[in-house]
């Protein structure tokens, strides 16, 4: 099963409700989802990850432009300064 939340740049929204309608609220109600679909389809197991850094640096991206799911972090960015953790 995969499920995605396209990211959103919490630190440009400035309004208390917002954040809790348009970045909390979505995911805590889609792990949710997954959690009970997991339960009854009986999985035992469940890994629940999540990193900024899968998006956080692109060089290339407008800086004006907020990140969503089309925006990825640069690979060869990361090999050729031989980042190993983020």
């Amino acid at each position: 099963m995969r499920w995605r939340l396209p990211p959103r740049d919490a630190d440009k929204i400035v309004d208390p409700e917002a954040m809790q309608s348009e970045v909390i609220d979505p995911a805590v109600k889609g792990t949710l989802n997954v959690l009970k679909a997991c339960a009854a389809t009986k999985v035992q197991k469940v890994v629940v990850m999540s990193s900024n850094a899968a998006v956080d640096v692109n060089l290339d991206w407008p800086q004006n432009r907020l990140k969503d799911e089309s925006c990825w972090s640069d690979i060869e960015l990361f090999r050729k300064n031989e980042v190993t953790e983020f």
